[in-house]
């Protein structure tokens, strides 16, 4: 759906409707706990260590994360996708529209400043961004959750970015075109 690099595998359709199912539960509960408990919460859990996947695959080590954006380029690509992307949240169909973006990364690898970059271009009244704290027992099995519930509906994007410029553009330029096919769905 995106022309980031999706990542991802196949899994045959016995586990992948046995398993399904309990990741979408699991995954939504977590959000509701979260919202529930507030950004205060910082709780954490000593939890096991996860599995290796079957496949030997991993996603995150997939990324091409060598990618690069100078200072002026840089200016050049986030004045452009912040336009559109300002341009978009204005139109009335983004009203019918649901997004949410979720940034999980080390620290000081430019999740701040991309979500700020984001939020500059919406009306306050339109956005609620939510801080979670430090990774519960189901944020460190995200690898596996992006494998098994990514789907043409609601697909996860990874961008692959040391480089905080690249990865703010590329936040903004996929965040774009993801609200832009949905308009042209609808």
């Amino acid at each position: 759906m995106f022309d980031t690099a999706s990542i991802g595998h196949e899994v045959d359709k016995a586990t992948w409707k046995k398993e399904e199912p309990k990741l979408r539960q699991a995954l939504l509960a977590a959000i509701d706990d979260r919202l529930a408990e507030g950004a205060a919460s910082t709780s954490s859990t000593n939890a096991p260590p996860l599995l290796p996947p079957i496949d030997g695959r991993n996603v995150i080590r997939a990324l091409d994360l060598k990618q690069k954006l100078g200072d002026e380029r840089y200016e050049q690509q986030l004045e452009k996708w912040q336009g559109r992307l300002a341009l978009l949240s204005r139109d009335e169909k983004f009203k019918k529209v649901s997004v949410v973006c979720v940034f999980e990364g080390n620290d000081a690898a430019g999740k701040g400043g991309a979500i700020r970059r984001i939020t500059a271009t919406f009306d306050a009244r339109l956005i609620r961004p939510i801080p979670i704290a430090a990774p519960t027992e189901e944020e460190r099995a995200v690898c596996d959750m992006i494998d098994r519930t990514s789907t043409e509906e609601a697909p996860w994007t990874l961008v692959e970015a040391n480089d905080k410029n690249f990865a703010r553009v590329k936040v903004m330029k996929t965040l774009v075109r993801a609200v832009e096919e949905r308009f042209d769905s609808m």
